[in-house]
């Protein structure tokens, strides 16, 4: 098994974080990215829940940014037709770090949910279970929780109540609304507003040792 990631450096150390645990390589890949939101900038939550509703309602305009829902599915689902085929050819699953927005679009088209409801109910990270050759959703949606990660006492009692949440393969996070802290020293961080909109150039394949 293999993970791929987008070129975000966040989808990147995302996958950095897990694949140091399993001994997997990473596989950087084009396509997987984020809607392209160039202009956006930093958005109040309120105007952006706004926006976003309106994203997934109006999937022919370019509400946020320059790529349209439509233009953004037909290229993540591009880019996931030969990961989809390799898992369906050879061992039958394969690890995609991507981002929330197109991730949303892909699973609300081949499942009956409300996209902006779906997009809304995601955490940082989540994790999302999908059939490679249908893409119909395949087990429930697994969300990080910052006090999993809390000092003994805390997390004790956050782990006697009831949660869809997993403890995901990470080490060290910054907070629930942050990046994670990469364990290695490639690829870069960053934390402007226009974080979706790096992208690093394709690669081959790199392996991730923990420290």
């Amino acid at each position: 098994m293999r993970i791929y990631a987008s070129l975000e450096p966040k989808a990147l150390e995302t996958a950095a974080l897990v694949a140091s645990r399993l001994g997997l390589d990473v596989g950087p890949r084009g396509g997987l990215e984020e809607n392209d939101r160039t202009g956006l900038g930093f958005v109040a939550a309120e105007k952006l829940n706004k926006r976003m509703r309106r994203f997934f309602e109006e999937p022919s305009r370019p509400v946020i940014g320059e790529e349209t829902a439509q233009a953004a599915l037909a290229r993540f689902e591009a880019a996931l037709a030969p990961l989809a085929a390799e898992a369906n050819a050879g061992s039958g699953s394969v690890a995609v770090v991507t981002h929330g927005t197109v991730l949303t679009l892909l699973v609300a088209k081949y499942n009956p949910v409300i996209p902006f409801n779906f997009w809304e109910s995601l955490a940082l990270p989540s994790c999302v279970r999908l059939d490679c050759a249908s893409f119909k959703l395949a087990g429930p949606v697994r969300n990080w929780r910052a006090d999993l990660y809390l000092p003994p006492r805390a997390s004790q009692v956050a782990d006697s109540s009831p949660t869809t949440s997993t403890r995901l393969p990470m080490v060290r996070l910054a907070s629930t609304r942050c990046r994670p802290q990469s364990l290695c020293t490639w690829p870069p961080s960053t934390t402007s507003p226009t974080m979706s909109l790096t992208r690093l150039a394709p690669a081959v394949g790199w392996t991730v040792t923990a420290r």
